[in-house]
């Protein structure tokens, strides 16, 4: 899960080479092409619910349940900054930083956006 703009923040689960599961938030700066692993947590199940908030000012915090009803947050709060051809927008995302050639997948059952 991300929030990509001028300055970013992402919510994603990390498989190491040795198997284990992490749920990772990352935060970067566009024109530093800084980015930096602020905290992770170790998950030992495959079906995790990520949420961003996103309140006036744009001020975003991330969270993940493993039931879909009990939230913890996880980082601090920030402000999302427009870029500079795409304005803030938030996506989902897969990739695969060990291998060039996988089969490796991610199934992402649904997306939910609503006001709060």
């Amino acid at each position: 899960l991300v929030v990509m703009g001028f300055d970013y923040g992402s919510l994603t689960l990390k498989q190491e080479k040795t198997g284990e599961q992490r749920l990772v938030l990352t935060k970067g700066n566009g024109p530093e092409k800084e980015e930096e692993e602020e905290t992770s947590v170790a998950i030992d199940q495959s079906d995790i619910y990520l949420r961003v908030t996103v309140k006036e000012g744009a001020e975003c915090f991330f969270s993940y349940s493993l039931d879909g009803e009990s939230f913890h947050s996880i980082g601090d709060q920030w402000i999302a900054k427009k870029g500079q051809w795409i304005g803030a927008k938030v996506g989902i995302f897969s990739t695969n930083l060990l291998q060039k050639n996988s089969k490796g997948y991610a199934d992402f059952d649904w997306v939910l956006v609503e006001e709060i």
